[in-house]
């Protein structure tokens, strides 16, 4: 079976808000997301929660230890 992994989603902070980032999600609807916490933006977990995601693991990976797995709900 196929997982599809999202990596980055990046919207210019000028068209947040606007929907396009939940769109862009219901069209590729990756089953993981990788969610990094110490964007300068902000922590963009909220964000796929809000959009049926939950964290994965508890642990957090990556050399700063700042990058945390998220997984679709209702897989």
């Amino acid at each position: 079976m196929k997982t599809n992994v999202l990596f980055h989603l990046l919207i210019d902070p000028d068209y947040r808000g606007m929907g396009i980032g939940a769109k862009l999600l219901e069209i590729l609807k990756p089953d993981i997301v990788r969610s990094k916490s110490d964007q300068m933006t902000g922590d963009p977990a909220a964000f796929y929660e809000k959009n049926g995601y939950v964290t994965a693991s508890k642990t957090f990976v990556g050399k700063k230890r700042n990058i945390q797995f998220m997984a679709r709900k209702n897989k």
